[in-house]
């Protein structure tokens, strides 16, 4: 073997040396294990072939440690990193100021100072302001707030704003055979590395209306269809100059705009999973919770190969790595981040099997849950939330949205009281757009009627999800050095109807919105009619100790039967009453009972009124023995309302075929089975009544008498154009035989005209042109039909005027044909159609027409969205415009009265007309609110009642319908011949 040089020399060194040299590098290495810092790092890449990239390593180690939160400086920043330049200061005067601070208890009275996107000051009466207004002058605003109500702007901690735009159009539909929209994937239960901010459209319509209702900030979330669906984000809601997406965002993570991470103050990032139905596309619960297990498995995994490369790395043992790339699975690394604590995850869930699942995957792989959403059976179990590994979780909740699908059953509108009491944070949210986005305050005011304490209740719209989102040490309360986002509302925030007179995103006035070149600077009034003190109170509310109680105790479904804790009395006598109001020719009339200080008695006898008056001149002489007495503390007897538009009474769970009448085949795009004998396919919703649903009990006992009901299906779904004959129903009779439970057998006729839903692919078969449904209804109009047939009897009858034509439709343009079509009929055959446009979201652009055309409207719903691209053009009301569609309808004449599409909403029936009320800035007075869903929807409806002897009467403890403070206590029924105590 041949020698070399360099060999030969080494052995002439001899076995001492060698080992010398030996010594030398242990004592090296050593040296580079002991001492990583800078001073030794050039040495270190001398001896042992430490990477180029080796303090790029070390520095993303060390932010693998780092807790999310602000930087350390972050309170004393003097400008938003969301300033726009050139944005005046703002000076608010003589406000009542709702801090959010002390677990919301805190109100101050003073000045708030705005400038460069923070709020730079708080100063309260007295105290000298540290802030120079001198050196603003010529860039500061003042506005006087004259003792009115300021709170943070509104915090939507679950929302799809922007990624389920609004109207809602094909162009937003992910799948052909689906149709579903852009707010899911298909592609696979698990997908963490999608984004929310990917679909986030600026264009949405609806960004605009939730300013309008105060809401400045919201989580944008992927949808609920995935288990894991992907990352969400905080956004601002204010469009900024750059009018891109990325802009909007509140915080954005590391990675996110080229964004690198901070090892110091790394933000939080936001993650979105659902289970329960929702998820079921992708299996049953049990496949849905591997899903979880499975993803976490891996992520885990990466973890630790990411823990074990770290911690060779830190020990400089730089040869052992081999690879010097960091190791990440990039469709689980946010996954990873969930394990290091570093996400907040919004969990929707909803029954407590899920939860208890969550629970369990929670503490599998010790992460936590920061809230989990809707959680309809939540507050049946609040010390198995506090088992959630790292924590309890926020509840983020819907005032009364239940009922709606199975595992919704059992929520309950004390659901936020009782989490309360179980020390559990509880957040209202919209889910926007499964309830309108704007109404979040609505949401706070409800939980706040139904027994959540009024300071738990704002806070529960800002801080609560502003904290459980990781953002509130700059959102959702009110301290020097926070975001400029507030609001200055015209009332107390929880009355009803409250309304935003002004709303500041970043220190920019967002309402009222900025006139743009070219339109008129109208200002839109605010607060009419709220001159009175009492406005700027809280609202009392009354007790619901019992009913909350017993909703825990019956786990969500306590009797609700007609017979109540007292049963049914055929003798009462209600002492205590303020005032009676009762129906007359001219409608809804209110006459006052005298008595001592201005309260009197009502007895009843046989559910009908025989004396109202004071004590001495009604009380008969034996009624301590025979009567039973009712005390309503100051409150009042009226007329049971109406409720139409929905399914109530035809289905018990609006998602579950099982428990309704099921979708009507549409004649226009199948033939009719021959043994129908009828082309068209008019039914009886009297065929298909169902008593006894939740839905229909819970609006019973909360004044909601009697329900129209048609078939009509939802106008997103390819049903029947002829939702068949109405029929009319107490709400609170046992079953179909009972005594009164039937008001009319046959109330009107129902069609619906709009254009195709929002489809794509094959499914767009399944539509019906406009000109073919109006085709169709001119050929039923004019009799081709015979009248033996069903469909040629009861059109006929329609077009004869014996019934009213009632139609669902919502666009104007759709409107403008069908009154075209009801003078072309009428003059044909020389009859009076008796039309009703229901639903008529842009009615209010022909009111002049419709009032000229004898045609009535039955808006549904009262307070608008533009869901479809039908009713797009709606008339918002204030902040955002003087006038509603209510208003322009009745101030040309004509004939209205309101509905709500779905069945939950119906026991809100006497919030809608206090809001109707208030929202006219003094234009619609109690007496004609009453009449929206009593003699007016009667009219339009073709129900036949005499004032007397048929109408149900109902009496409020603590107040009248209008009034917050009252609760339904009993249910007056002349037709049925009892009064039922509740």
């Amino acid at each position: 073997m041949t020698t070399t040089p360099r060999q030969s020399r080494s052995r002439r060194l001899g076995p001492t040396l060698v080992l010398a040299f030996c010594a030398l590098a242990v004592t090296l290495t050593a040296l580079q294990l002991n001492y990583l810092s800078d001073d030794h790092l050039s040495y270190s890449l001398r001896s042992q072939h430490v990477p180029l990239n080796a303090q790029q390593v070390l520095n993303r180690c060390a932010s693998l440690r780092a807790v999310p939160g602000p930087p350390t400086n972050f309170a004393a920043r003097e400008e938003s990193d969301r300033f726009e330049p050139g944005t005046n200061a703002t000076l608010i005067q003589n406000a009542r100021l709702w801090t959010g601070a002390y677990n919301g208890t805190e109100v101050l009275y003073g000045d708030i100072i705005l400038d460069r996107g923070l709020i730079k000051e708080i100063n309260t009466e007295g105290d000298r302001m540290r802030t120079s207004l001198a050196s603003l002058r010529g860039h500061l605003n003042i506005v006087d707030a004259k003792g009115a109500w300021v709170t943070p702007g509104l915090v939507d901690l679950d929302s799809h704003l922007g990624i389920m735009s609004l109207p809602l159009l094909s162009g937003d539909l992910y799948d052909n055979q689906t149709g579903a929209f852009d707010l899911n994937s298909p592609n696979g239960p698990v997908l963490p590395s999608l984004r929310s901010v990917d679909a986030l459209s600026t264009h949405d319509e609806a960004f605009q209306l939730a300013i309008a209702g105060g809401v400045t900030s919201a989580q944008i979330l992927p949808g609920s269809a995935n288990v894991i669906a992907g990352q969400a984000f905080m956004v601002k809601l204010r469009k900024t100059s750059e009018r891109s997406a990325s802009s909007m965002l509140l915080e954005p993570p590391p990675g996110l705009n080229g964004s690198a991470a901070h090892a110091d103050s790394p933000r939080w990032r936001h993650l979105k999973q659902a289970a329960g139905e929702n998820v079921m596309a992708y299996g049953t619960r049990m496949d849905t919770m591997w899903s979880y297990r499975a993803a976490y498995h891996e992520a885990r995994k990466a973890k630790g190969l990411q823990d074990a490369f770290c911690e060779k790395a830190e020990a400089g043992l730089w040869e052992s790595i081999g690879n010097f790339d960091f190791p990440e699975d990039f469709k689980y690394e946010m996954l990873v981040d969930v394990l290091r604590g570093k996400v907040k995850v919004s969990n929707h869930v909803n029954e407590i099997v899920d939860i208890d699942s969550l629970v369990r995957l929670s503490n599998e792989f010790e992460f936590p849950i920061a809230s989990i959403h809707h959680a309809a059976e939540a507050y049946l179990v609040p010390d198995l939330l506090k088992r959630m590994w790292g924590g309890t979780p926020a509840v983020a909740l819907l005032a009364t949205n239940y009922r709606y699908k199975r595992e919704a059953y059992r929520g309950s509108e004390f659901a936020p009281r009782v989490l309360v009491d179980n020390n559990v944070s509880v957040v209202m949210k919209s889910g926007h757009p499964a309830t309108n986005g704007r109404y979040l305050m609505f949401e706070a005011q409800q939980a706040h009627y139904y027994g959540l304490p009024p300071p738990l209740a704002l806070s529960s719209v800002t801080s609560a999800p502003a904290h459980a989102a990781g953002v509130g040490h700059r959102i959702g309360r009110l301290a020097e050095g926070h975001d400029a986002d507030i609001v200055l509302w015209d009332s107390h925030p929880l009355q009803i109807g409250a309304t935003p007179a002004k709303v500041w995103i970043d220190g920019i006035v967002q309402i009222p919105v900025p006139p743009k070149t070219g339109q008129s600077d109208s200002p839109v009034k605010v607060g009419v009619g709220k001159e009175d003190a009492k406005w700027n109170r809280v609202p009392s509310v009354p007790n619901w100790d019992e009913e909350r109680e017993k909703a825990v105790e019956w786990e969500g479904l306590p009797p609700l039967g007609s017979k109540g804790s007292k049963g049914i009395q055929d003798k009462v006598i209600f002492t205590s009453v303020a005032d009676v109001w009762v129906k007359s020719a001219e409608g809804v009339v209110q006459a006052k009972v005298s008595g001592q200080e201005g309260l009197g008695v009502v007895v009843v006898e046989d559910g009908t009124i025989v004396c109202s008056g004071t004590s001495l001149s009604c009380t008969p002489a034996n009624a301590e023995g025979d009567y039973t007495f009712v005390d309503l503390d100051g409150g009042s007897i009226s007329p049971g309302l109406m409720t139409f538009g929905s399914s109530l009474g035809i289905e018990e769970i609006q998602s579950e075929p099982s428990t309704g009448n099921g979708m009507l085949t549409n004649p226009l795009l199948t033939n009719l089975p021959k043994i129908f004998g009828d082309v068209g396919g008019v039914f009886k919703a009297m065929d298909a009544l169902q008593f006894g649903t939740r839905n229909a009990l819970i609006a019973y006992r909360s004044g909601v008498t009697a329900g129209t009901v048609s078939l009509r299906q939802d106008t997103m779904s390819s049903g029947s154009i002829i939702s068949g004959l109405s029929t009319t129903f107490r709400t609170g009779a046992a079953h179909g035989m009972d005594r009164g439970a039937i008001v009319q057998n046959v109330a009107a006729l129902h069609v619906t005209l709009a254009r195709p839903p929002p489809l794509s692919g094959h499914a767009r078969k399944s539509s019906v042109s406009v000109s073919e449904q109006f085709g169709t209804l001119r050929r039923l109009l004019w009799g081709f039909e015979p009248k033996e047939t069903q469909t040629g009897l009861w059109f006929s009858k329609a077009m004869e005027g014996q019934i009213p034509l009632v139609i669902e439709v919502h666009n104007a343009d759709i409107m403008s044909s069908l009154l075209k079509l009801k003078a072309e009929t009428e003059e044909r055959w020389g009859t009076t159609i008796r039309m009703v446009f229901s639903g008529a979201t842009e009615a209010h652009l022909l009111a002049q027409e419709i009032n000229r055309a004898g045609v009535g409207v039955i808006l549904s719903p009262l307070r608008p969205h533009p869901t479809t691209w039908d009713q797009r053009r709606i008339l918002a009301g204030p902040p955002l415009s003087n006038d509603t569609a209510l208003i322009v309808l009745i101030e040309n004449g004509v004939t209205v009265a309101i509905g709500v599409n779905e069945a939950w909403q119906a026991q809100s029936a006497r919030l809608d007309l206090a809001w109707a009320s208030i929202e006219s800035n003094g234009r619609i007075d109690q007496q004609k609110a009453y009449s929206l869903a009593t003699t007016n929807l009667e009219k339009l409806l073709g129900i036949v009642n005499s004032p007397d002897d048929a109408t149900d009467l109902v009496a409020y403890r603590g107040g009248s319908l209008f009034d917050l403070s009252s609760k339904v206590v009993a249910v007056l029924s002349p037709a049925r011949g009892a009064v039922d105590v509740l």
